[in-house]
């Protein structure tokens, strides 16, 4: 036991060096011997350990400084917090602007932070939705944050005919990286369940998000699909994919989180790097590995920057929202979007 432990000691400083920067039990003997000693370090259950699963897991055994995780029964859920069950109906509308938005809806009774606001675009036919993750390193922020600035990216969505959903999600103190993921899976799956009941179109969903919300909306859109078709849950039957994805800020972690679920065939990404090389969780490189490996597997992505960094602005210095907007409404319509730097 000791020496196992060690080993992940051992990766942690290792952790430093660009080498390990996609280092898993597929590639690496340590992480291998780990692997078959502490199955239960895969968190995810996809058979291989990747380097962030092992320092975890090495946290929670108290052999690794840093912030340890929850401690959780061995099939991965949270303790009970026995919150009840809402009804959506029950949630009243409240303006926002000219639109309306429908505050605190429950996605699952899980964790008290299962919970999203939906705005509504006013709409006759069924619209399309796109649904932002708030960044926080995955142990803060909130739903709220995409009001900011006034809330204009949202209601560029909202002008355009396109609903926004916003998601809280559980916090790091509660929950590991993948069980969280897990988690906004499902706000996917609840809100294509209520698309009857919110006039969405349940086969165009996008996501967007900053930092955490990056990867995990990239996550989302990327990783293998969670529906259970035979569940006796009728939102778990439903699928959590997209059609378009978007990331601002993109941080550490999107070797582990993000590109290694990235295949031929996956929805497009568009993606917005402002910050400086000397932002050591969210270095643009991040950006420009998700844009130079979307590249190699020939999904369509626009990476632009901010006057930040090295990365281009968009053309005739546009605002890279409205861009964004651009390249989503093109997805969310069936058309090819621009994938140009």
């Amino acid at each position: 036991m000791r020496l196992a432990l060690a080993l992940i000691v051992g990766l942690a400083f290792a952790m430093v060096s660009p080498a390990f920067a996609q280092t898993s039990s597929a590639n690496n003997a340590r992480l291998k011997q780990l692997l078959q000693r502490f199955p239960q370090a895969d968190t995810n259950r996809d058979g291989v350990l990747t380097l962030e699963e092992a320092i975890a897991f090495g946290r929670n055994a108290g052999v690794i400084p840093g912030e340890r995780g929850p401690q959780r029964p061995a099939n991965g859920n949270l303790p009970k917090q026995n919150i009840p069950k809402q009804n959506p109906a029950d949630i009243k509308a409240v303006p926002f602007g000219k639109w309306k938005v429908y505050k605190n809806v429950q996605y699952d009774t899980k964790h008290a932070r299962n919970v999203l606001d939906f705005y509504q675009a006013n709409s006759k036919t069924p619209t399309p939705i796109v649904v932002y993750f708030h960044g926080g390193g995955f142990r803060g922020g909130d739903k709220s944050n995409v009001t900011r600035w006034g809330g204009q990216l949202i209601k560029k969505y909202l002008e355009a005919g396109v609903s926004v959903a916003s998601c809280n999600y559980p916090f790091l103190k509660d929950a590991d990286y993948m069980t969280i993921m897990q988690h906004c899976g499902r706000s996917i799956q609840f809100i294509r369940s209520r698309h009857k009941d919110w006039n969405l179109d349940p086969m165009h969903i996008g996501a967007y998000g900053v930092s955490a919300g990056a990867l995990i909306s990239e996550w989302i859109a990327y990783s293998p699909e969670i529906a259970k078709p035979n569940s006796v849950d009728p939102v778990e039957r439903l699928s959590k994919s997209l059609v378009v994805v978007g990331a601002h800020l993109q941080p550490t972690g999107t070797e582990a989180m993000a590109l290694r679920f990235m295949k031929t065939g996956g929805p497009p990404i568009f993606i917005f790097a402002n910050s400086s090389p000397t932002d050591k969780v969210h270095d643009p490189k991040y950006s420009k590995m998700i844009k130079q490996h979307a590249d190699k597997l020939k999904i369509p992505a626009m990476l632009v920057g901010g006057g930040r960094n090295d990365i281009p602005r968009p053309p005739n210095n546009a605002d890279p929202m409205d861009v964004q907007v651009v390249f989503f409404l093109k997805c969310l319509r069936n058309e090819k979007p621009d994938a140009k730097d």
